[in-house]
């Protein structure tokens, strides 16, 4: 076969130095005019962790952009849709004399604290289901950090702060004599 590749591995003996086998195969190989390049267990996962971070993580950071963008878009329209749901009752408030700091406020509130509660079930989800996912398919592999759940949930506050920003620019223009008209 010309152009392809094959792996094989070996497991030298307790008394063989692996870098000593490794250097017979491969002159072994150059006088057979065969290559062959022999890796240590380290070297081997040094370059598969390299190949992986070279050709794979591009596109995950791509996909988790994109998950990032559609996710803004999602709690911008449940915010959204709350806050003009509740119009009436926000012109009420600023007709009685509330300031459109105390309502923008209220908005980005509503806004985190929906974030976190999604973030909370989702957290709830992945660790209960997640054990059942990795038996239903061995090629998916689970692993959870703590310190990849807070940066999730930063993303998910940063997320939610952003999806407020159209709702409350929309209880600016609310006029409190408007809301009295039937």
């Amino acid at each position: 076969m010309t152009g392809g590749t094959t792996f094989y591995v070996l497991s030298v003996r307790k008394d063989q130095d692996p870098k000593t086998v490794a250097t017979g195969l491969e002159d072994t190989a150059t006088r057979q005019e065969a290559p062959i390049i022999a890796h240590t267990r380290e070297e081997f996962a040094a370059s598969t962790r390299d190949r992986i971070i070279s050709n794979i993580l591009p596109i995950l950071f791509v996909v988790l952009g994109l998950a990032f963008i559609v996710g803004v878009a999602v709690a911008g329209l449940t915010i959204y849709t709350a806050t003009i749901e509740k119009a009436r009752e926000y012109g009420i408030l600023k007709a009685v004399g509330f300031r459109n700091r105390y309502l923008y406020r209220l908005v980005f509130e509503q806004s985190a604290v929906t974030g976190l509660l999604g973030f909370l079930v989702g957290l709830g989800l992945t660790l209960i289901i997640g054990p059942f996912a990795s038996d239903l398919v061995p090629q998916f592999v689970l692993f959870t950090r703590w310190q990849d759940v807070l940066i999730v949930a930063a993303a998910t506050v940063l997320m939610s702060l952003i999806a407020a920003y159209i709702p409350v620019r929309r209880l600016a223009a609310i006029d409190p004599v408007s809301v009295f008209k039937a």
